[in-house]
């Protein structure tokens, strides 16, 4: 299952990602396969409100970035397995604390 937070900048990016889709085929393929397959099936993603997001450990402030924490307070929350994120500093800092982390190319090719 994957966690997604209401409003979240990834949330905000898919949206864009729709509007612009209307030009481009690969695009409008991938929303229709994101919105379809997970983000209005609840077996498969989980939506959280930021108000249910967890607060960021101490030991982590000052080493995520103010835009990365909803992602990070989300894994707390959900206490999910691992985070997937593009992102190599916020990897480097998660793993550092034992957060599991999975570059978003290495999940996708193995994703059923």
């Amino acid at each position: 299952m994957l966690v997604a937070v209401r409003k979240s900048p990834f949330l905000q990016k898919l949206w864009v990602m729709a509007k612009e889709a209307c030009t481009d085929a690969i695009a409008r393929r991938a929303v229709k396969i994101f919105t379809a397959q997970f983000l209005w099936n609840a077996e498969k993603l989980e939506l959280l409100d930021e108000c249910q997001l967890a607060p960021l450990p101490p030991q982590l402030e000052g080493q995520v970035k103010d835009d990365d924490q909803y992602l990070v307070r989300a894994y707390y929350a959900s206490r999910a397995d691992f985070l997937i994120t593009t992102d190599e500093p916020l990897m480097e800092a998660l793993r550092r604390h034992n957060v599991t982390c999975e570059r978003r190319a290495e999940f996708v090719r193995r994703y059923p």
